[in-house]
């Protein structure tokens, strides 16, 4: 019996340590994702979907705002959470540190706010490039 508790024990200490690990390391990213922009490019996410909904819907206008809303402060971290695995097979804790550290030096910062323009125009330009590569390999197809 007594080996039976010493091993629940043990059980239940390796899984408290292992969830700590695991807050630690969702804190720690929802940190970087403070600071990188991400939150702000998935809130701006969540905004264009209240938009898409509310001119297809507008007479549900006030209910879409309040679950976008809701979402806002809720959703963010049921999202942080679910990336956790993700980031984990590529990045250490200390990675995250490192980053963090990145992003709050000047040009981090810099980075940081001109991300979101670089994005957008960027995929502006992967299409056209994608568009010129089409191009050329249906005049390459037809001759």
């Amino acid at each position: 019996m007594r080996k039976l508790f010493l091993t629940i024990m043990l059980f239940v200490g390796v899984v408290s340590i292992s969830h700590a690990q695991e807050d630690s390391y969702a804190k720690t990213l929802k940190t970087l994702f403070d600071l990188n922009g991400s939150k702000e490019s998935y809130v701006a996410v969540l905004d264009q979907v209240a938009q898409m909904y509310k001119a297809q819907s507008p007479s549900n206008s006030e209910a879409v705002d309040e679950f976008i809303n809701e979402m806002k402060s809720t959703s963010i971290d049921d999202l942080v959470q679910m990336l956790v695995p993700v980031y984990k097979k590529q990045l250490t804790e200390d990675d995250l540190k490192a980053l963090i550290k990145f992003y709050q030096t000047p040009i981090g910062k810099k980075y940081a706010e001109a991300t979101p323009a670089i994005t957008s125009e960027s995929m502006q330009v992967g299409q056209q490039w994608g568009m010129q590569l089409v191009q050329k390999l249906q005049q390459k197809l037809q001759n």
